[in-house]
């Protein structure tokens, strides 16, 4: 193996790995991220969050022909899904937005001036 490099990198599609940039190391890690999964074939990312009453599932698919993607929440509650909302067509600059209304949970550290 190379040093240096993220084993995980090698199985993420470039799709994925732009999903997990564009939502954010330090956004995952203030969600509270855990069982990350990866789906190559159908360009998607996905984790459960801890910290929110209203979901604690998330999955968030690239539309490659579209370049947009679309947004899953749900509440995973003793092996049953709880569908929460589908978002469909919306931007990467509306993610952190969407996942903070969904979830009640800040996505991003506040300026303190």
């Amino acid at each position: 193996m190379e040093t240096g490099v993220n084993p995980i990198n090698k199985i993420m599609n470039h799709y994925c790995r732009t999903i997990a940039e564009q939502i954010g190391k330090g956004t995952l890690f203030m969600l509270g991220a855990y069982n990350t999964m990866y789906d190559n074939e159908k360009n998607s990312i996905c984790f459960r969050i801890k910290g929110s009453n209203k979901c604690n599932f998330i999955r968030v698919t690239y539309n490659e022909g579209m370049d947009d993607y679309d947004m899953h929440f749900s509440k995973i509650v003793k092996f049953e899904e709880k569908n929460i909302v589908d978002i469909e067509s919306i931007y990467f600059d509306q993610l952190h937005e969407l996942i903070r209304e969904h979830t009640g949970l800040e996505t991003r550290m506040p300026n303190f001036v």
